[in-house]
């Protein structure tokens, strides 16, 4: 299920986590709503509690189609339909760790090693 949410009205959708973390990082005019996948909140706090209960940053979260364009996302990045985010390893935490970590939580994740961030998609496509 898609949840709907105004960009900025700031939902809190679990202890940890709120719809501004997953809002699109644009300036376009017309983006105003953040799309979010039931799946995404649940499946954040289990990934912090693996490690450890350790706050967790999302670099990207909804993409807007215009936004998604201008980072060179895929044409059908999950991102656009709010079942994808990206999330930065914590200082401190072993890069191979927090992947495995992802792993075991997401159905699908890309590591970006280099960028020190996973991809973490709810979608196994």
């Amino acid at each position: 299920m898609i949840m709907l949410f105004g960009k900025v009205e700031g939902h809190q959708l679990t202890e940890n986590l709120n719809t501004r973390e997953l809002d699109c990082k644009c300036s376009h005019d017309h983006c105003n709503r953040t799309l979010v996948h039931a799946d995404v909140a649940p499946k954040f706090e289990e990934l912090r509690s693996i490690l450890g209960d350790i706050p967790l940053t999302i670099t990207s979260g909804f993409r807007c189609s215009h936004h998604n364009y201008d980072v060179g996302g895929k044409d059908l990045s999950r991102h656009t339909a709010g079942m994808a985010i990206d999330i930065k390893c914590p200082d401190g935490v072993n890069f191979e760790r927090f992947y495995r970590a992802c792993c075991a939580v997401f159905p699908f994740t890309l590591a970006y090693r280099n960028l020190k961030f996973c991809h973490c998609d709810i979608d196994r496509r």
